[in-house]
C-alpha cells in the first residue's frame, strides 16, 4: 500500500481505539503497527447508544482481516517477503497490550491477535483477540480516538505513530494541547523507564523530535512542541496540535493579509511617485516674470526689493 502523504480529509478512512488503549503500553515495530492499522480498518465499532451491542453479531465477534499477497509485496518491497513475514508473525504473535484502570490502580494485559495466518493463494489472514472488543468495538460507553488511517500509513515511524495518536486524543478539545512527562511518554512508547537515561535530550531529538518533523512532512497535521524543565533536567513534553482547518484558514489569512500588503505597497509607491513628480514639476516651473521697479519708476536689480507692476504707465503696489 503505497503512501498518502497529506491526503484530502475528506476521503480519509477513520478507525477508531478506545482511549485507555491509546494511552496503553505497546511496543510495535513499525511493520506491526501497520498491520495493526490494516485490522482497524475492517472494523465497524459501535460508537452510540443508539446501535444496541448485539444487532446482527457486528460487535460480538472480530471480522477475518485479509491481506491479498501484492499487499504484502508492496508493505515488504519485494516478492521475497515470506521469511521475512514468517519472524514478523511470530514475533508480533508474542507482543501484548497493556491497559490500566485508573479506577483501581490495576491493569490488563491482552495479546492483540487471536489468529494471524498465512496462505500463499490467499496472503495473510488476522483475526483480533475477543478481549479486545472493549477497547475496538464496543465504544459507545468510553471516550475513543478518531485516527485517519491514510494519514498515519504515511508515516515512517512507529514513535511518530504513536505520537500521532496521543495527540489526536486531544484533538476535540478547545485548546489541542497536551502535557506528557517524560516517563509517561516512554511508557506509552514501549520503553522501559531507564531507556535513554541520562541521556534526556538525545531522546529529545532522536525521538520526540524525530516524530514530530515525520508528522509535520507526512501528514496534514502539524504539531508543535514546548521542553517543560525541572531545573535544568527535561520534567515533560507540551504538545501542540494544529488540524487541517485550522492551517487552512491561517494559510487563506497570510494570502489575504499578503494580498493586502500589496495593495497598500502599491498605493503608497502611487503616492510617493505623484508627490515626487508634483514636487518636481513646483522646482522646474518658471516664475512669473514680473518687471521690478521702485515707487520712482526704477528698475531694481536685487532679488528680494518690493515688487511692482508698471500698468498704463503707472505703478501699481
Amino acid at each position: 500500500m503505497a503512501d498518502k502523504n497529506k491526503t484530502d480529509s475528506k476521503k480519509e478512512t477513520i478507525v477508531y481505539q478506545a482511549n485507555p488503549l491509546v494511552e496503553g503500553r505497546r511496543d510495535f515495530t513499525l511493520i506491526e503497527t501497520r498491520l495493526f492499522y490494516i485490522g482497524l480498518r475492517d472494523l465497524v465499532p459501535r460508537l452510540t447508544e443508539q446501535v444496541k451491542p448485539w444487532d446482527n453479531g457486528s460487535y460480538k465477534d472480530f471480522p477475518t482481516t485479509k491481506i491479498q499477497p501484492s499487499e504484502l509485496i508492496e508493505m515488504f518491497g519485494n516478492n521475497k517477503y515470506y521469511n521475512t513475514l514468517q519472524g514478523i508473525c511470530r514475533e508480533f504473535a508474542k507482543k501484548t497490550v497493556e491497559i490500566k484502570n485508573i479506577d483501581d490502580k490495576g491493569f490488563e494485559v491482552y495479546p492483540l491477535f487471536a489468529q494471524l495466518k498465512y496462505k500463499p493463494d490467499e496472503g495473510l489472514t488476522l483475526v483480533f483477540n475477543p478481549f479486545m472488543i472493549p477497547w475496538l468495538l464496543d465504544l459507545a460507553d468510553k471516550p475513543f480516538t478518531k485516527l485517519p488511517f491514510e494519514q498515519v500509513w504515511a508515516l515512517h515511524s512507529s514513535y511518530a505513530i504513536r505520537v500521532l495518536e496521543l495527540v489526536l486524543q486531544y484533538q476535540n478539545t478547545k485548546t489541542h494541547e497536551r502535557t506528557i512527562t517524560i516517563d509517561e511518554l516512554k511508557q506509552y512508547l514501549g520503553m522501559s523507564l531507564d531507556s535513554y537515561e541520562g541521556r534526556n535530550n538525545t531522546f529529545k531529538e532522536k525521538v520526540v523530535m524525530g516524530s514530530i518533523k515525520d508528522i509535520n512532512e507526512k501528514t496534514f497535521y502539524k504539531v508543535e512542541v514546548e521542553t517543560i524543565r525541572d531545573g535544568r533536567k527535561i520534567a515533560a513534553f507540551k504538545f501542540k496540535l494544529h488540524l487541517p482547518s485550522e492551517l487552512k484558514k491561517q494559510k487563506q489569512k497570510k494570502k489575504a493579509q499578503e494580498a493586502l500588503d500589496i495593495i497598500a505597497g502599491l498605493a503608497e509607491g502611487k503616492a510617493m511617485t505623484g508627490n515626487t513628480t508634483s514636487s518636481d514639476s513646483q522646482k522646474k516651473r518658471p516664475m512669473p516674470d514680473f518687471v521690478v521697479k521702485d515707487k520712482d519708476g526704477n528698475k531694481i536689480e536685487h532679488p528680494y526689493a518690493e515688487p511692482v507692476r508698471i500698468k498704463d504707465g503707472k505703478t501699481i503696489l
